[in-house]
């Protein structure tokens, strides 16, 4: 199981968070090339203070009222701007009577929520339909499929039960009146399970949604595909369902990444200094459009200059994300990401256009029987031979959980190709054998380059 893109709902889906999503979808698609059965998930946070505080605002606060604002289009978006208006507003009513009026509303919230019934709790059911379709649009336009969604409120009841009922069993350890498992000896400190409130933590919803997916599906190894900041929670949360008694505890994997942050510094949606994804997109098919695809605005129709500005953004996001090592941070810059040239998921995709219209000019068919023999250059043996590491690539980015491997391969292939392109022409073969023999050759390198592109959720365009 990979479980990947586990954003919040009542807040803005943003550019940091297609590092999530692109290596949690490659890493699901090398897994499958290699032989395993492979099961998509995601688990939305759709309760927690950041909820109440978007809920706070928006029925307090808000210049919008919820019969205005469920008619809008982007009312998705717009939760996300409440929600950092809530925070920024929250923070400066701190000390004094504010404050302490704020908390016990927020505390109200999150109990109406908790016992399902209430003004709040109805404001909240139909708010997080508006983030959770958000994040189907994201899904669709990323060509992102999940085998199940898991929800952070699902787990929220039965975690605590369960947590209850193991302290019952004596498997657990009361300190300070919260409950938890003392894993000194593991150098992992305590695991606080329930705090002294009797209310759970995000560790008591994992272990909770852990042993689910275990019975459920009978899972031999999960990968956790979250942020760096995570990596104490889930190594005590491993341990935790180890010590338990459930063995699927030692195949949990935790794949850490570092953030993306703008140029000008790290990203917080609390701060509201973020690059909202919708907009992002916007930017980029509008850049794409006007300076790459407008020398067609009067040979392709709308609906494929729309289709391939989709695919090009698409493709250069995902190449973005995955090109660097998980562990290295990432800074975003549209322009760098965009370009023809370089290291850049536009450039593999200008590549594979390329040799496409090249094979369409000289009508190569590739049921032709050839002879390869003849390719004896040196450009056409060391394209060969690039192009036959492929599968041993594939594998070690699958193990090695770094599709950034794959990345810097399909880079060093499309420069090999154009040195062969170089060195050897195909209108300038001195046979038509030899001509046919280097056609298949350049026909085999567009397949591997597609299929290639195709684990990376890259769309492999054939004219741009």
């Amino acid at each position: 199981m990979v479980e990947f893109s586990q954003p919040n709902t009542h807040k803005e889906i943003h550019v940091g968070h297609m590092r999530n999503l692109a290596l949690g979808q490659s890493l699901a698609k090398l897994l499958k090339k290699i032989g395993h059965e492979v099961h998509s998930v995601t688990y939305p946070g759709d309760v927690g203070t950041h909820v109440a505080k978007c809920l706070w605002y928006l029925k307090n606060k808000a210049s919008v009222s919820m019969e205005e604002l469920s008619k809008k289009a982007n009312r998705g978006e717009i939760l996300g701007e409440l929600y950092t208006k809530a925070h920024q507003l929250l923070e400066e009513e701190r000390g004094g009577e504010k404050e302490e009026k704020n908390r016990q509303e927020l505390t109200f919230i999150l109990q109406e929520i908790a016992k399902g019934s209430g003004e709040y709790f109805d404001l909240w059911r139909e708010t997080r339909q508006w983030s959770i379709q958000l994040m189907e649009n994201l899904y669709s336009w990323s060509h992102v499929n999940f085998d199940y969604w898991y929800f952070e409120s699902e787990m929220d009841v039965p975690s605590v039960a369960r947590i209850k009922k193991l302290y019952q069993e004596g498997k657990l350890t009361l300190s300070e009146g919260a409950i938890g498992m003392d894993l000194s000896e593991d150098k992992l400190g305590f695991c606080l399970l329930l705090k002294s409130d009797g209310n759970g933590l995000y560790s008591t919803k994992d272990v909770e949604l852990a042993i689910h997916k275990f019975k459920q599906l009978n899972i031999e190894k999960s990968i956790y595909v979250v942020d760096v900041r995570q990596s104490l929670h889930f190594s005590q949360v491993f341990k935790v369902l180890e010590k338990l008694g459930h063995p699927q505890g030692k195949k949990c994997f935790h794949l850490a990444y570092d953030f993306v942050e703008l140029p000008e510094g790290p990203m917080s949606s609390r701060k509201g200094n973020i690059i909202p994804i919708n907009k992002l997109i916007d930017e980029m098919m509008n850049h794409i459009k006007e300076n790459y695809l407008i020398r067609y605005k009067d040979e392709w129709s709308q609906e494929e200059v729309k289709q391939t500005a989709h695919d090009i953004a698409l493709g250069a996001i995902f190449f973005g994300m995955l090109r660097i090592d998980p562990q290295k941070k990432i800074v975003f810059d549209m322009k760098e990401w965009l370009k023809l040239d370089g290291e850049s998921g536009p450039y593999l995709q200008y590549t594979h256009a390329r040799v496409c219209s090249m094979l369409q000019k000289i009508g190569h068919k590739e049921t032709r029987e050839v002879q390869n023999k003849l390719l004896i250059h040196p450009a056409e043996k060391e394209l060969l031979l690039k192009m036959s590491e492929l599968n041993e690539i594939i594998f070690t980015a699958a193990t090695q959980s770094r599709p950034s491997a794959l990345c810097n391969y399909l880079y060093d292939l499309c420069k090999v190709f154009n040195h062969f392109y170089m060195e050897c022409p195909l209108m300038k073969a001195e046979s038509e054998d030899l001509k046919e023999a280097r056609a298949h050759l350049v026909f085999s390198f567009k397949e591997v380059l597609a299929h290639a592109l195709n684990i990376l959720g890259i769309p492999a365009v054939k004219r741009m």
